[in-house]
């Protein structure tokens, strides 16, 4: 049977629906075209960690080999902590003077939206968006700290106040704080953010420095937190629940966010980005988002300074549930990165790690749903709907349920 040589779309499959295999296993891929399906690859999983993209006609799948085995590149320094309780500590001596501007062009029946504007350390203020339930709960509303993905004068990576009154009707209900990456201003023409793309934030992921406290990401992550101690002084909050949620960057924030504050209680990180940053800057280190260590003069000022930034160090050093989702095919933030920093987390080594088939990798605190189509963004349209009712699906129900 050749299903083939119709013109028409063709739909990979594998033998373990998650992409999931360990050293041993046999990796089976199908295509389907209709109704009719067949097997066109098989191959004995060989050794591992490994992580594979398989092309076939038009389209590709991704699968990963033994993901328990992959580890940090750069070891944690010794005194991850303490330098990190320094910034804080330097960062909490400026007393905290919140701006909120109530959004009065922006009118919802259950939700207030008001525009945030908080002073920190550095040269920007935190900035972006704070939605509140209207009506009085007893015992108060969980929060959501919202991170954007990469980027300056995209949608994508500035703050609107819609969509954070729809994530404060996640759950029954939620605070939810919603800021940029640099302290932008919100609501400005868009000739404002292509200026600042092309001139003051050109190329900012991408930026050396001379030290740890120089480095581009210190402050971004230092703004994470500034808001989130605002958010912790608002009278609406439950005084428990705090949900991190990022995707890429923003997952790298919310990674950030849970290393450094003990107040976080659970993350969403969709393809999370810097995680073993650190271990890139070594020659024959994986690549990942935001390859800063290429513009290190050597990996040794490269590695002394990414690890202080390594997401595996943040996850290493949180008792947060974590929710993680992880293209297999993804050569952005690639799974061996996001595996390794899973693999240094507390909860992770009680040894589910839950792909559509549940690959039991994790402990109940840890969930780990694969796509073995999807890239660093959603997957392309053919398997757009299946990851959708998937992936997807799963990761709202699990964000309602914890907010519940």
């Amino acid at each position: 049977m050749n299903i083939l040589s119709a013109a028409a779309t063709i739909l990979l499959s594998l033998s373990h629906p998650d992409g999931i295999y360990q050293v041993g296993d046999t990796v089976k891929v199908y295509a389907s075209l209709g109704d009719k399906t067949e097997l066109v690859h098989s191959e004995v999983a060989c050794e591992g960690p490994e992580n594979r993209i398989f092309d076939y006609e038009d389209t590709q799948i991704g699968w990963v080999v033994a993901p328990q085995d992959y580890v940090q590149g750069v070891p944690c320094p010794k005194d991850f902590k303490r330098w990190w309780g320094k910034q804080l500590k330097a960062m909490r001596r400026e007393k905290m003077e919140p701006v909120l501007r109530e959004m009065s062009g922006v009118s919802d029946p259950d939700v207030i939206c008001y525009e945030l504007e908080i002073n920190c350390i550095g040269d920007n203020p935190v900035r972006g968006y704070v939605a509140v339930p209207r009506a009085e709960r007893e015992g108060g509303y969980p929060l959501v700290m919202y991170f954007h993905a990469a980027g300056v004068a995209g949608r994508w990576c500035r703050c609107w106040p819609e969509e954070t009154i729809s994530m404060a009707k996640w759950g029954n209900g939620a605070i939810c704080v919603n800021i940029n990456a640099f302290g932008m201003e919100n609501g400005r023409e868009q000739e404002y953010y292509d200026a600042l793309e092309q001139g003051l934030y050109k190329d900012y992921s991408k930026r050396a420095s001379e030290s740890r406290e120089d480095y581009f990401f210190k402050n971004m992550y230092l703004r994470a937190v500034r808001a989130l101690d605002f958010a912790c002084t608002l009278p609406q909050w439950d005084g428990k629940r705090v949900l991190a949620y990022g995707q890429s960057q923003g997952g790298a924030q919310a990674f950030a966010l849970a290393g450094l504050d003990k107040r976080v209680s659970a993350v969403v990180g969709i393809v999370p980005g810097g995680c073993n940053s650190a271990g890139s800057a070594r020659k024959a280190g994986f690549d990942s988002w935001p390859y800063t260590y290429k513009s290190f003069v050597n990996s040794q000022q490269g590695q002394k300074i990414l690890s202080y930034f390594d997401g595996c160090n943040f996850l290493a050093n949180t008792r947060a549930k974590l929710f993680v989702e992880i293209g297999l095919m993804d050569q952005t933030c690639r799974p061996s990165a996001i595996f390794s920093a899973l693999n240094a987390n507390r909860a992770s080594r009680k040894g589910g790690c839950c792909g559509e088939g549940g690959s039991g990798l994790y402990g109940p605190e840890v969930t780990v749903l694969c796509s073995p189509w999807r890239y660093h963004d959603e997957p392309k349209p053919r398997y757009w709907e299946h990851w959708r009712d998937t992936i997807y699906t799963a990761r709202m129900q699990w964000i309602n349920d914890y907010l519940q």
